[in-house]
């Protein structure tokens, strides 16, 4: 597999670690009711990885995640981070908000601290990502000394002989990991199930529209826009189940057993709506869309930009509806 500077790997590699490594859950077992992630090193792997979990962050009562850009040009590149997706700006509230802050703090050249001032959120986990493996273990060893030791703490390697790691140290991104072809299809599935599952629907209520719209090809016709839309939508139910108690196995298959239910109690049905439309909100930020009263996809412009509260009853039971379609497609 190509080094993770290139974006498409990087792209892949984000949506792995996600799956491989949820931070919402080990967050949750630690109780903190926020993630807090710390990036030492830039690259194109950083900001994959702040997108993908922007997007996918979603979960039970949290709040929005918390990003530390770590590194000796570090708010350069945070201003580099906003000016490609505003939302990422300090401030935002409502509607408009995706994550709580993006902070920068700035190290010597082998992350050495002098004066650690990171935001006064509990960290949940440290990732050295640049593309130079030896440095990112240098990162790690140097970091421990000066941020929590009790947080997990990732090492991108890309080779498994690129550096020996201290105990403690947990490296990813090797070749033998992320070229797994049972573990692609695992991370890629859900998407698949959510492309079908919308498709299924729409068989029973618009059929004309299957035939004719680019949008519900089979997943093999499909074009590269409507199938990141599905990664979303699939990245994020393994995250939607954890709220509910379903941690699935990272890298396995995800199989519902017919008896566990989405839509009952109700609260479990609000919970699973809200966490829906929260991600789909934020991947529709991220990619430049706005609120306007009429759709206008040229423009980038969609109605439904609001907060959850603001739904109709229609739009709110959509996505759950949607989602008992893919539990019966992954089943």
């Amino acid at each position: 597999m190509p080094s993770a500077t290139n974006k498409n790997t990087a792209n892949w590699l984000a949506r792995w670690y996600f799956n491989q490594y949820p931070p919402h859950v080990w967050a949750d077992q630690h109780g903190q009711r926020q993630v807090h992630l710390v990036f030492a090193g830039f690259s194109p792997l950083v900001e994959a990885l702040l997108c993908q979990y922007a997007k996918i962050s979603p979960y039970k009562d949290f709040a929005p995640p918390v990003f530390t850009l770590l590194d000796q040009n570090a708010e350069a590149h945070r201003q580099a981070l906003i000016a490609r997706y505003p939302v990422f700006a300090n401030g935002r509230t409502g509607a408009e908000q995706v994550i709580t802050g993006l902070y920068a703090l700035k190290c010597d050249t082998d992350c050495h601290l002098e004066a650690v001032q990171l935001v006064d959120i509990p960290v949940t986990a440290v990732l050295c990502c640049a593309a130079d493996a030896d440095w990112n273990a240098r990162c790690a060893i140097n970091l421990r000394e000066a941020l929590p030791q009790d947080v997990p703490y990732y090492v991108y390697q890309a080779h498994a002989g690129a550096a020996v790691l201290p105990a403690g140290l947990i490296p990813f991104g090797m070749e033998e990991q992320v070229h797994d072809q049972v573990q692609i299809a695992a991370v890629e599935r859900n998407a698949r199930a959510v492309h079908e599952a919308y498709r299924q629907t729409l068989l029973l209520t618009d059929p004309e529209a299957v035939a004719t719209s680019e949008s519900l090809k089979p997943w093999e016709e499909l074009a590269e826009t409507y199938r990141e839309a599905n990664r979303r939508a699939g990245d994020h139910f393994a995250v939607k189940l954890a709220s509910l108690g379903y941690v699935p196995e990272p890298g396995k298959p995800l199989v519902l057993d017919e008896n566990f239910r989405l839509d009952e109690p109700p609260a479990r049905r609000e919970l699973l709506s809200r966490l829906e439309h929260r991600s789909w909100r934020y991947e529709r930020l991220l990619n430049g869309w706005r609120y306007a009263k009429v759709r206008d996809n040229e423009r980038k412009l969609h109605p439904s930009l609001v907060l959850w509260e603001a739904l109709s009853a229609s739009e709110r039971d959509k996505d759950v509806n949607q989602m008992e379609t893919v539990r019966r497609v992954l089943s």
